[in-house]
């Protein structure tokens, strides 16, 4: 077995945000913990007042990741919705200028419908 280096949480993400897959899976599983509000976990701790600001830095941290990747998810469909709303326009303005040449040429219902049909 070849060892690539020593691979940290932090050195792991990029790859695996690589998958869709498994993109997927890490988005839901961090809905929770950042719907969090509150740390009741750890109280009575010493130091809970500073385990409680980095408990709720890493909450607003993990808040703001999701939101641009819903951001870039969001960007994303519009993109391709525009794309296909552009296809379909551009084959109904195709389809219009066969059916006006058609029509300036004197051609037949049948006939149009054929020249329709080649077009594709």
């Amino acid at each position: 077995m070849q060892v690539y280096g020593t691979l940290t949480p932090s050195s792991q993400i990029p790859l695996v945000e690589r998958s869709p897959k498994a993109s997927l899976v890490i988005s839901h599983m961090a809905r929770t913990p950042a719907e969090q509000t509150s740390f009741p976990d750890l109280d009575n701790w010493e130091d809970s007042a500073e385990k409680k600001r980095q408990a709720t830095e890493a909450v607003n941290a993990l808040r703001q990741y999701l939101a641009k990747q819903q951001e870039s998810a969001d960007t994303e469909r519009e993109r391709i919705e525009t794309q296909g709303q552009m296809c379909i326009r551009d084959r109904h303005k195709r389809a219009l200028a066969i059916i006006i040449g058609a029509y300036m040429e004197g051609l037949s219902i049948p006939e149009l419908m054929e020249s329709l049909n080649e077009s594709d």
